[in-house]
């Protein structure tokens, strides 16, 4: 298994810190005498080819993927704050409310699988750049590989199980009215 993050030629390790297997803070001496810190936040928010920042505002950004991973879960948010609010229901119907859950999780699962594309298309160290955009990978020795994997599959889960769940509100005849729309 290869190192992470990877020690350009001619550094060495001065100083890091890990949790169990994953590394999270690293310090490299360099040939010239000078220092250059990692850490695995920064990495994972600025080192993505999707998400590079530039300089501008990061409230207008949408060239970057960390900005629509952000709009778009804002977005499933809402749908799920809507949901549920008192009386939402009985306004709109079951089946109607279920489509509000359905969409909600479209978007989280949107976020999820950008923020999956994020993550391994990041470099793979301070003197290295990926080339090209990587749609799958397998580098279990980072922790964000970890989280956003885990995370994309628990919303691919959370899909089916919301969609099951409009099924059953649109096929149960106490949710319908008789034209078969819901109520």
């Amino acid at each position: 298994m290869r190192e992470y993050p990877l020690t350009p030629a001619g550094w060495t390790v001065s100083a890091g810190r890990s949790v169990g297997p994953f590394r999270t803070h690293v310090t490299w001496r360099r040939p010239d005498g000078g220092t250059t810190a990692w850490s695995s936040r920064a990495h994972r928010k600025h080192a993505s080819r999707l998400s590079r920042p530039r300089d501008e505002s990061v409230w207008w950004a949408p060239h970057r993927a960390s900005w629509w991973i952000g709009v778009l879960f804002a977005i499933g948010s809402t749908c799920f704050l809507v949901g549920p609010l008192p009386g939402f229901v009985e306004l709109v119907g079951s089946g109607a409310d279920g489509v509000v859950f359905f969409v909600g999780s479209i978007f989280f699962t949107s976020a999820a699988f950008l923020q999956w594309l994020e993550t391994i298309n990041a470099d793979p160290g301070p003197a290295a750049r990926r080339e090209g955009v990587r749609v799958l990978s397998f580098e279990p020795r980072r922790p964000d590989w970890w989280s956003s994997g885990v995370q994309l599959v628990g919303t691919l889960f959370f899909n089916v199980m919301t969609f099951r769940a409009l099924q059953t509100a649109l096929d149960d005849p106490r949710t319908t009215g008789s034209s078969g729309l819901p109520t």
